[in-house]
C-alpha cells in the first residue's frame, strides 16, 4: 500500500539522556503557562526542559511535547499528548537526545554544536534502535537550499528500508508544491506529497508506524497542518540515520524514538 495524505489539524533525562526507557516519571499537573514547575514535580528534578513547559526532561512524560496538566490514560508514564497508543499500555522512549551534545550517536559528520541544537549541512548523525514505533525530530530548515537538496530520516531494518524526506524545490514527478514531502522503501516506489510552504515554516519531521502495523507514515509538521505520505513496510529494530545532503541546512534540537 502506498498513500499519501495531509491533515490540517496539529496534533497536539538535565543534559542527554540515553535510556532504554523513561519509568516511573512523577505525573504532571498544573496548567500551561504556571510560571513555575508544578506542585507534584519533586525539587530535586532539574535540569534541561526541552519543550518549555516547566518540566524538566528527566520527570517529563513527553519531553518534545508541552502537556503540562494532560494526562497518561493507558498509565505507561508517556504523556497522551505523545504517546503513540494513547490508550495501549506498552510504549517506552528507547532513547532521547535534547542535542546538548551528540553522545550516543555512533556516526557524527558535519555536525556542528550549538548548545542546545547540532547543525547539518552536508552531513549526518547515525545510531542503532532495538525497537520502533515513532522517531520524532523538531528541527529548523533554512533558505538556500538548492531544488533536490534535501534532509531526511533514514531507517534501515533486517530486509528492509525507509526514507522520510523533505526534498527542496517541487515535487519532481508532480511538478506542484512550494517544496515536497517523499516516502521511499527499498519494497516500492517512492510517493510524493506537496509542501505548500517554505522550508523555514517545517517544524518537525517524523516516521511513526500506522496503526495498522503494516505501514510507516512519514510526516512533516508545517505551518499549514500536517502532511504526509506512508509506505507498507515493516522495520521492529535497526540503524537511524538523520541527514541533510548538500546545501540544506538543518538545525535539529532533539530526537526522540518510542517502541515498545
Amino acid at each position: 500500500m502506498r498513500v499519501a495524505f495531509a491533515c490540517l489539524l496539529l496534533v497536539g533525562c538535565d543534559k542527554l539522556f540515553d535510556l532504554d526507557e523513561i519509568a516511573q516519571a512523577p505525573r504532571e499537573a498544573g496548567s500551561v503557562g504556571d510560571v513555575g514547575i508544578p506542585p507534584d514535580v519533586p525539587p530535586s528534578c532539574v535540569g534541561h526542559d526541552e519543550d518549555g513547559d516547566k518540566i524538566p526532561d528527566a520527570c517529563d512524560t513527553c519531553p518534545i511535547d508541552p502537556n503540562v496538566g494532560d494526562g497518561d490514560n493507558d498509565g505507561d508514564m508517556i504523556g497522551d499528548v505523545c504517546d503513540p497508543h494513547p490508550t495501549m499500555p506498552g510504549d517506552t522512549v528507547v532513547f532521547f537526545t535534547p542535542f546538548t551534545d551528540t553522545t550516543g550517536w555512533s556516526v557524527v559528520i558535519n555536525a556542528a554544536g550549538l548548545g542546545d541544537s547540532v547543525v547539518l549541512q552536508n552531513g549526518s548523525l547515525s545510531r542503532s534502535f532495538s525497537s520502533f514505533e515513532r522517531i520524532s525530530v523538531p528541527l529548523q530548515l533554512a533558505a538556500g537550499a538548492t531544488t533536490n537538496d534535501s534532509f531526511f530520516i533514514y531507517l534501515e531494518g533486517a530486509g528492509s528500508d525507509f526514507t522520510c524526506r523533505i526534498l527542496a524545490g517541487a515535487c519532481p514527478s508532480l511538478n506542484v508544491g512550494i517544496n515536497c514531502l517523499v516516502a521511499q522503501s527499498s519494497i516500492w516506489t517512492e510517493v510524493e506529497f506537496p509542501v505548500v510552504v517554505s522550508l523555514a515554516e517545517i517544524s518537525r519531521l517524523e516516521v511513526a508506524r500506522d496503526p495498522n502495523g503494516t505501514d510507516l507514515d512519514c510526516r512533516a509538521h508545517t505551518s499549514a497542518g500536517i502532511v504526509g505520505a506512508s509506505q507498507t513496510v515493516m522495520i521492529d529494530a535497526g540503524t537511524l540515520s538523520l541527514q541533510a545532503n548538500n546545501v540544506m541546512r538543518a538545525t535539529l534540537s532533539a530526537a526522540i524514538l518510542y517502541g515498545q
